[in-house]
């Protein structure tokens, strides 16, 4: 289309094409659809100090909107030897923290934090709280929760701007058609609504958890609000080992090809570590668990999948949830685990498709082409 030549001709020359595309897709949705509102309310610092401060609390208000989701949002540094300290939002505990649950816990390294408030904030008066629950500090010790933020997550459209000239109109719907957006992470399948996740995880057992220590890209260690700690195995998935050595016949491209570099393998066992690790640590998740697999393995960690709030595809009832042991499987860091789960016939379309596509660990150069 002559319009796409000529102004690729000019501008992706200044931004580069991709973002160009980018940015002609966000003006046409603007213009056609209406102005994106976000609310963000900032609250500050808590600070919890020796023992001369055990608890404190700050309030908020917020109009909350219905169908919204919520995160709050901060950065935390201080010294928690030997003490443990709960972030509560009205009373209900939401953080924990613990000598051992953070890494890389210190002044130069300040985690930033994100935990999903939907459930637990409320429409009008708020309060948020740091209370010292266990232990008994040092002197001059403290410990502090720094730019506390509370923000929507795809916040709805608001008020629609009127739609304007015709001709406007239809000059960015054919330029969409001419357009094309090349996202290598995203498959389009029809297989990954092929169950209702949200429903999925109200008819199972679940619990909301922080994820605080990521072992591998298969196993992870979770803290629930009361406290308890749970070595999670991932249900259903199996990444390539990165403490022992892997074996070289237990990943097969086909029938009749198996991945035999242990080497390659244990390079995507730190590439699945990781996916994990970004993913999953120091994230609020929620542990679901199968109805059909056992509730522990034979070393004794919990089977259980592992879901992620995703915002990426807006809001629905009232988010998107991610089953995190899919997405291992779907982008190739991971085998199915044969064993028996609800979801063992999605996770083996999932990896049929990575296998056919190369997609991940999959393509690898020792398979024949």
């Amino acid at each position: 289309m002559i319009v796409k030549k000529r102004t690729s001709i000019f501008l992706t020359s200044i931004y580069g094409e991709n973002m160009f595309k980018k940015m002609i897709s966000l003006i046409g949705i603007l213009l056609l659809v209406g102005t994106v509102y976000g609310e963000a309310i900032y609250i500050g610092d808590l600070t919890i100090k020796d023992s001369n401060n055990y608890e404190t609390t700050k309030p908020f208000t917020i109009n909350k909107v219905e169908n919204q989701a919520y995160d709050l949002s901060f950065v935390h540094y201080g010294n928690v030897d030997n003490i443990t300290v709960v972030l509560y939002l009205n009373n209900y505990s939401i953080f924990i923290i613990k000598k051992d649950h953070l890494i890389n816990f210190g002044n130069k390294n300040k985690p930033t934090i994100s935990i999903d408030i939907t459930d637990r904030i409320v429409n009008g008066k708020n309060n948020i709280s740091l209370k010292l629950v266990e232990g008994n500090p040092a002197k001059n010790q403290w410990y502090k929760l720094n730019r506390i933020t509370i923000s929507t997550q795809n916040p709805p459209i608001k008020t629609p701007v009127p739609l304007g000239d015709p001709a406007l109109i239809l000059f960015f719907i054919l330029l969409s058609g001419c357009i094309e957006f090349n996202d290598s992470n995203y498959t389009s399948d029809s297989s990954y609504s092929s169950y209702d996740k949200y429903n999925f995880i109200q008819t199972h057992e679940h619990f909301y958890g922080s994820v605080y220590r990521v072992v591998d890209g298969d196993t992870v260690y979770v803290v629930a609000p009361n406290g308890t700690e749970y070595k999670i195995r991932l249900l259903g998935v199996d990444t390539p080992e990165t403490y022992i050595k892997n074996k070289p016949y237990e990943y097969f491209i086909d029938e009749n090809t198996a991945m035999t570099d242990i080497n390659y393998l244990k390079e995507w066992g730190y590439k699945a570590t990781d996916f994990a690790k970004e993913n999953l640590e120091n994230k609020t998740v929620i542990v679901v668990f199968d109805k059909l697999s056992p509730r522990k393995g034979k070393y004794g960690r919990y089977l259980a999948y592992i879901f992620i709030n995703n915002t990426t595809y807006g809001i629905q009832k009232p988010k998107v949830f991610v089953n995190f042991n899919e997405e291992l499987v779907k982008n190739g860091y991971a085998r199915v685990y044969i064993s028996n789960f609800e979801l063992k016939d999605v996770f083996l379309e999932y990896e049929k498709h990575a296998k056919s596509q190369r997609i991940g660990m999959w393509n690898w150069s020792g398979a024949n082409n």
